[in-house]
């Protein structure tokens, strides 16, 4: 969306970084480095289900619509 700036599409989301590694581990972690793994456990199994190993990802994530759909 070209009038929307990286700033404001965080505001329903946060700016995550997703590693899933060769041995099964699966790490999601803030901008500054805090692990949230533990709070998303249905991205952390859907990594380990549908991606890679050696798998990096970086980018916005919908985590506030799967706070809202658990709370539903």
């Amino acid at each position: 969306m070209p009038h929307e700036t990286p700033r404001s599409l965080e505001k329903d989301g946060y700016r995550a970084q997703l590693a899933r590694y060769a041995d099964g581990r699966v790490l999601l972690r803030s901008r500054q480095g805090t692990d949230m793994t533990a709070a998303f456990p249905e991205i952390a199994g859907a990594a380990l289900a549908q991606l890679p190993a050696h798998t990096g990802l970086d980018g916005l994530s919908d985590l506030y619509g799967c706070l809202r759909r658990r709370t539903s």
